[in-house]
């Protein structure tokens, strides 16, 4: 796994090289769905491995209406870098709806575009994103 993000980060690099630049907020939206019915059962959380994984802390399942839904193919994402030294953004290849804490943001790549959802969670995985969200943050 780890020779086959070294190909394509290199790969990323030589595209940064040799194509011109676009803004990414072009190719993305928010999405902000609740989970208004408490229908969605399937709580999730994210970890700087950046994929979503059980939630650390107790959730109240009596109470889910205030989180946010995230679709297949649809991301999730940490705001804040206070805790972890990663942006944590998490790609959804689950076939159902799962939901995440409402303090999280969702959005998706817009219909509209030609952009694989896959190859942006490539590029979020680079160590240099990392660098230049927390640099920011």
């Amino acid at each position: 796994m780890a020779d086959l993000q070294l190909i394509c980060d290199t790969y990323i690099e030589n595209l940064i090289k040799t194509e011109q630049l676009k803004v990414i907020g072009e190719y993305i939206e928010k999405v902000d769905n609740r989970n208004e019915d408490s229908s969605i059962k399937d709580v999730m959380g994210m970890s700087v491995l950046k994929e979503f994984r059980s939630p650390s802390v107790k959730v109240n399942m009596g109470n889910l209406s205030n989180y946010r839904v995230v679709n297949y193919n649809e991301f999730g994402y940490v705001q804040t870098t206070n805790n972890e030294k990663v942006l944590i953004v998490c790609l959804s290849k689950f076939k159902h709806p799962i939901i995440i804490s409402s303090i999280h943001v969702v959005f998706k790549v817009k219909d509209d575009k030609q952009l694989l959802p896959e190859f942006l969670q490539m590029f979020f995985k680079r160590k240099e994103i990392d660098r230049y969200a927390r640099f920011h943050s």
